[in-house]
C-alpha cells in the first residue's frame, strides 16, 4: 500500500546561508536589546518601561538569565489560578509578565540564543500558561468548577509556532453531560465564563495587554455564541464542516480545562478530520482558499521587494498548506500507516512526508530553512511595534530595520536572499498544485479552437466539430451523455459539488479518451464506469487534481471492463495510484513489504470485524497494484504469478493470529499445532488475478487431546470464512477445499497421522498429482517440515507402480477432455495442448521420476527439473516451458481485463489486442493465432507420445 522510509529528522531550526543572529550571543541579553531597540521602537518602549529588567538581563550568561527569568513568569502566571487571586491584580500581572517575557524572548531570539523553532515554542508556553490561569480565575468569578469545560487553541497557538504579535485562536466547549448540568441557564453561564476569559486577555490598557483573542474558529460562528457544546459541534463538523475546518483542526489541541473531555472531543473529531478515502474536492477547495487569500491581499511579483512574509506567494502560509493538504490527503490512513502524517507543527508535518514517501529529504530540508527564515523576518516585522503584520514594507529605510534585525546589513542581499527563497516555495507549492493550475489554461491535445459546450437543447455546432476531430465517431450522442450526466442522472452528478466537478473534467476527460487510440470505446467505458459510481465527486475530484492519473485509468478502463468495474464499485481503489511505490515495479520492493503491511494491518485493528473489512481494503490496493503492473507490462509472466501468490501467502499469513484468536475465545486454548497448505495454481505461484486459494490444513494434536478435531475443523471454517465470506468490503479469494484428502467429503481439518496414513495408503493418483504442488505457507517451521517430507516419500513412492499411475493419468485426461471440453485454442486451460496438459506432463514426471528432488510445486521449476535429468529432451523442456510461459501471460492479461472468461477476437479491443500481441511478442492476430496453434500442436504431441491422444488433437483452430 505505500512504501515508508526511515524516520527523517529535520534539525529544530535551520536557515539557509545569509541569514545570521542580528546581535552577537557572547553579549547580554540587555544589551541585545539596547542595540535593537534603535530599529525596534516596541523593544525600546519595554525597556524604558522595565529598567529593573536591567540587572536580571546585564547577567554575562544569557542562557541562565532567561531561563530564570521565564521560569519566574511562568511560575507568577500559574499563581494566579489560586481561587482567592482578585481578577484586577491577576489581569496586571499578566500584562507585566507578557511585557517581560516578549523582551526577554524577543533578545534571546535576535542573538541567536534561542532558535526560531525554540522561540514559537516558548511563546506558545507563556500563552498556554495564560489562558490557563484566564479560564480558572473566570470560573473562580462564577463559582463554577472547571469539570466539562476546555479551551482548544488552534492554528499557530496549537502548533506550539506562535508567533509575537498573532491573535490567540481559541475555540471554547464545553460537555453539556458535565459542565453545570443542573444550571437553570447553563448556556448563558458558560458564555459569561468565556467573556470573562477574553475580557482577562484581551483587554487594553495602558501597561498593554495579554493576547487578542479570536473565537471566530468555532463553528458557525455567525450563529452561534461564544462557546458551544460538544453535542452541537459534532453535530455540525458531521454535516455542514468544510474543508478550512479540517485544516484547522490538524493544529487543534487543549489549553486549558477538563482534558478528560477534550480528548473525548478530539477523538469523536477524529474521522472529520482524517478521512480514510482521499478527497481530491478538499484539495481543489483548499486551492481556491489560496487564490482568495491572493486576491484580497497585496501579492507582486516574486521579485518584487515589499511582500507579505505570511500570505504572499512564496510565503509561510504556502509552505503549510503544502504540508497540510497532504496530511489532509494522506494522513485518514489507518494509524499504523500515517506516522507524522498528523503532525500538527509544520516541521513534523514535513519529516512526516518524508517519512511517508511523498516528500523528498532535499524538499524538506529546503522548506524547513524558508519556513525558519520566514518566521525570522515574520518576527522582525512584528517587533518594530508590536503590530499584528507580517508585511516587508516597499520603502527602502523600513525595510532596511527588517533586514538589519534579521542579520542583514545590506538591503540589496536582503531583497536578493528573500526573492530567491520565495521563489524556492513557490516553485514547491506550484508543483503540488500544478495539476488544478492548469485547468485554466488551454488544453494539451485538443484542436486549435476546440469547443465544449454541452448546454442547451440542440447540440453545440462547434462542439460537435470538436469531438468528430477528437475522433468520436457520433458526436451527437456524446453531447447527449454528457448531458444526461449534468443533469443528475448518474449517481455521480446528484450533487451540485458532483456536478461542479464533472463540468470541469469532461473537457479533459474528452481529450484523454481520444487520446487512447480508440475514443468511442474509451467513453463506452468510462460510461460504464460512471453509472456504477459510488462515491463519484471523490474520483471525479482526484482526476481533476491528477490529469495523468485521469490519463492512465481511462486507458486501462478502455483496456480492462473488468477493472472498470472494480474501479466504479470500489473508487476508493483510485486512491491507490497516489501511494509512492504504485508505479514501482514489484521486484524492486522491500523484502517481504507485503506481508509486513498486512500483518501491520491486522494487528492494529480493534476487533475481529474491522480486521476483515480492513485486510480486504489493503488486499485490494495490492491486487490492482498487480493487475496494473500485469496489464502495463511492468512484470514479466513468471514475476506475476509469483507475486500474486506472494499476496495471497500474506493474506492467509496475516489473517491466521485473528482467526486462531476467535476460535479460542470459543473454544479455548488451540490443542496443539497447525500448518496451513496451498495446493493448485497457489501452491505453484502461478496464480492470476481471478485464482481461488485450494488450501488445506494439517493439525498436529496428542491423541488424547478432547475436541482437537473440532477445534481444529472450526478452525479451517474460520479461516475460509475470513477469507472467501463477503463484507461490506467484499471478499479476499474464493476458496476450494477439493483437493484435501477424501475432496468435499473428507474432514475441514486433517491430523497428521491421517494425513499421512492416506497418503501412503489411500490416495489416488489424482491426489498424488495434486500434491507434487502442495506447499506450507503458515505453521510451525518444523511441522511444515513433517508434512512436506510425508508428500515428498507419497510421491517419490508412486514410482513403484509406474503402470498404474500412467494408466489412472491417461484415463483422467481422457475422461476431462469429454467432459470438459475446450470451446476454443482461446481456453488456455482445458484446449489440447494446453495448461492441463503442460501440468499433466510436469505430474506425471514427478510421479514417475521416484526422486524427491523432482518434487517442485512450480510447474516451469519441475520442467526444467526433469529435463535435466532427462526425462524430457531438450527440445521438448523449452516448448512446454515456453507455451506454459505464453499461455500463463495471456490468460493473466484476459482474466484482468475480462468480466468473465470468454475471450471472442471478434469484439475485443484494439488496446487488448496490442497488449497480447505484447505478451506473445507478435504484431496481429494471425500472428499470434499461428504462434498458438504451433505451439499448442506441438504440445499436444508430446501429451500424445508420454500419456495418450485425444479426439481433439487435430482441431487445433481458432473461432472464424
Amino acid at each position: 500500500m505505500m512504501s515508508i522510509g526511515e524516520p527523517f529528522t529535520l534539525a529544530p531550526d535551520f536557515m539557509p546561508p545569509g541569514f545570521p543572529a542580528a546581535f552577537s550571543a557572547d553579549r547580554s541579553l540587555w544589551s541585545v536589546l539596547e542595540a535593537a531597540g534603535v530599529d525596534a521602537p516596541y523593544l525600546a518602549r519595554g525597556m524604558r518601561r522595565r529598567p529593573e529588567l536591567a540587572a536580571i538581563l546585564g547577567a554575562s550568561d544569557p542562557h541562565t538569565s532567561l531561563s530564570n527569568l521565564l521560569a519566574r513568569c511562568l511560575s507568577v502566571v500559574e499563581s494566579l489560578s489560586h481561587p482567592d487571586t482578585p481578577l484586577e491584580a491577576a489581569r496586571r500581572s499578566l500584562r507585566q509578565c507578557k511585557e517581560v517575557v516578549h523582551l526577554a524572548i524577543a533578545a534571546a531570539d535576535l542573538s541567536g540564543v534561542l532558535s526560531q523553532n525554540a522561540t514559537t515554542a516558548a511563546l506558545s508556553a507563556f500563552a498556554d500558561a495564560s489562558v490557563e490561569a484566564a479560564l480558572a480565575l473566570a470560573c473562580h468569578s462564577q463559582n463554577q468548577p472547571i469539570e466539562g469545560l476546555f479551551i482548544l487553541a488552534m492554528g499557530k497557538h496549537g502548533a506550539h509556532e506562535l508567533n509575537y504579535s498573532s491573535d490567540i485562536d481559541l475555540i471554547a466547549l464545553y460537555d453539556p453531560e458535565v459542565f453545570a448540568p443542573n444550571h437553570p441557564r447553563q448556556q448563558q453561564h458558560v458564555v459569561k465564563i468565556v467573556q470573562i476569559l477574553t475580557s482577562v486577555l484581551g483587554e487594553r490598557t495602558p501597561e498593554g495587554y495579554v493576547f487578542r483573542v479570536d473565537l471566530r474558529l468555532r463553528p458557525d460562528p455567525n450563529s452561534t455564541t461564544a462557546a458551544v457544546s460538544t453535542r452541537f459541534a459534532l453535530g455540525y463538523y458531521e454535516a455542514q464542516g468544510q474543508t478550512w475546518e479540517r485544516m484547522a483542526f490538524i493544529k487543534a489541541r487543549c489549553v486549558a480545562g477538563d482534558r478528560v473531555a477534550a480528548e473525548r472531543f478530539l477523538s469523536a473529531m477524529s474521522p472529520f478530520i482524517w478521512r480514510r478515502n482521499l478527497d481530491y474536492w478538499a484539495l481543489a477547495d483548499i486551492h481556491a482558499i489560496k487564490r482568495q487569500i491572493h486576491a484580497h491581499h497585496r501579492h507582486g511579483a516574486l521579485t518584487q521587494a515589499g511582500f507579505d512574509a505570511k500570505l504572499g506567494r512564496g510565503g509561510i502560509r504556502e509552505i503549510e498548506f503544502f504540508a497540510q493538504t497532504q496530511q489532509l490527503i494522506l494522513g485518514g490512513r489507518p494509524e499504523g500507516q500515517s506516522i507524522g502524517l498528523r503532525a500538527a507543527s509544520t516541521r513534523q508535518a514535513l519529516e512526516g512526508l518524508v517519512h511517508f514517501g511523498s516528500l523528498k529529504p532535499a524538499t524538506a530540508q529546503s522548506l524547513w530553512a524558508d519556513y525558519c527564515t520566514l518566521r525570522l523576518i515574520e518576527h522582525r516585522c512584528q517587533l518594530i511595534e508590536d503590530e499584528q503584520t507580517h508585511e516587508v514594507p516597499e520603502d527602502p529605510s523600513a525595510r532596511l530595520r527588517i533586514a538589519r534585525l534579521s542579520g542583514v546589513s545590506d538591503l540589496a542581499t536582503f531583497d536578493r536572499l528573500t526573492a530567491e527563497l520565495r521563489r524556492r516555495v513557490h516553485t514547491e507549492y506550484a508543483r503540488l498544485f500544478q495539476a488544478e493550475d492548469t485547468l485554466g489554461k488551454p488544453l494539451e491535445g485538443a484542436p486549435k479552437q476546440a469547443s465544449f459546450v454541452f448546454t442547451g437543447v440542440e447540440p453545440d455546432p462547434a462542439t460537435v466539430s470538436t469531438l468528430r476531430t477528437l475522433g468520436f465517431s457520433a458526436p451527437e450522442r456524446i453531447i447527449a451523455s454528457v448531458q444526461d450526466w449534468h443533469w443528475g442522472r448518474v449517481r455521480a452528478a446528484r450533487t451540485p459539488r458532483g456536478r461542479q466537478i464533472l463540468t470541469l473534467l469532461t473537457p479533459h476527460l474528452l481529450v484523454a479518451m481520444s487520446q487512447t487510440g480508440e475514443p468511442d470505446l474509451a467513453f463506452q467505458r468510462f460510461e460504464d464506469f460512471i453509472r456504477e459510481l459510488r462515491a463519484g465527486a471523490q474520483a471525479l475530484s482526484l482526476f481533476l487534481a491528477q490529469p495523468k492519473i485521469m490519463a492512465e485509468t481511462l486507458a486501462s478502463l478502455t483496456l480492462a471492463p473488468r477493472m472498470a468495474l472494480d474501479l466504479a464499485r470500489q473508487p476508493a481503489l483510485i486512491d491507490a495510484l497516489l501511494t509512492p511505490q504504485f508505479f514501482t515495479p514489484v521486484p524492486k520492493d522491500p523484502p517481504d513489504r507485503v506481508r509486513l503491511n498486512l500483518s501491520e494491518v491486522a494487528a492494529a485493528s480493534p476487533d475481529y470485524e474491522s480486521m476483515l473489512d480492513r485486510m480486504r481494503r489493503a488486499h485490494r490496493e495490492d491486487l490492482l497494484r498487480l493487475n496494473w503492473q500485469t496489464l502495463n507490462g511492468m512484470l514479466d509472466v513468471a514475476t506475476a504469478g509469483r507475486s500474486f501468490a506472494e499476496l495471497a501467502d500474506a493474506t492467509v499469513s496475516a489473517l491466521m493470529p485473528g482467526v486462531i484468536k476467535a476460535v479460542e475465545a470459543k473454544l479455548g486454548p488451540m490443542p496443539g499445532t497447525c500448518a496451513v497448505l496451498a495446493l493448485g495454481s497457489f501452491g505453484g505461484r502461478e496464480m492470476h488475478a481471478g485464482s481461488d486459494l485450494d488450501l488445506m490444513l494439517v493439525y498436529d494434536a496428542p491423541e488424547d487431546a478432547q475436541m482437537s478435531g473440532v477445534f481444529f475443523s472450526r478452525l479451517m471454517q474460520r479461516l475460509i470464512s475470513a477469507v472467501s465470506a463477503p463484507t461490506g468490503e467484499g471478499k479476499l479469494y474464493a476458496v476450494d477445499m477439493q483437493l484435501r484428502p477424501n475432496g468435499n467429503a473428507g474432514p475441514a481439518a486433517v491430523r497428521l497421522s491421517s494425513y499421512e496414513a492416506y497418503y501412503n495408503r489411500e490416495a489416488w493418483t489424482w491426489e498424488l498429482m495434486a500434491l507434487t504442488r502442495m506447499r506450507p505457507v503458515w505453521g510451525p517451521p518444523d511441522l511444515c517440515a513433517r508434512i512436506s517430507q510425508i508428500a515428498e516419500h507419497a510421491v517419490t513412492a508412486a514410482a513403484e507402480h509406474p503402470d498404474k499411475i500412467r494408466a489412472d493419468i491417461a484415463d483422467m485426461r481422457r475422461k476431462l477432455a469429454q467432459h470438459r471440453a475446450a470451446k476454443s485454442i482461446w481456453d488456455f486451460k482445458l484446449t489440447a495442448g494446453g495448461l492441463v496438459d503442460i501440468e499433466f506432463l510436469a505430474q506425471q514426471g514427478q510421479l514417475l521420476s521416484g526422486r524427491g528432488s523432482m518434487m517442485s510445486p512450480n510447474t516451469v521449476h519441475a520442467l526444467k527439473e526433469l529435463a535435466g535429468h532427462g526425462y524430457f529432451t531438450q527440445d521438448e523442456s523449452e516448448t512446454l516451458i515456453a507455451t506454459h510461459r505464453l499461455l500463463t501471460g495471456l490468460r493473466q492479461v484476459l482474466t484482468i481485463c475480462l468480466q468473465d472468461d470468454a475471450f471472442d477476437p471478434a469484439v475485443a479491443s484494439k488496446g487488448l489486442f496490442n497488449r497480447l500481441f505484447s505478451v506473445a511478442k507478435t504484431s496481429n492476430l494471425a500472428g499470434l493465432e499461428t504462434l498458438l496453434r504451433q505451439n499448442l500442436q506441438t504440445v499436444a504431441a508430446i501429451r500424445a507420445a508420454q500419456i495418450c491422444a485425444l479426439n481433439g488433437d487435430g482441431n487445433l483452430k481458432a473461432p472464424r
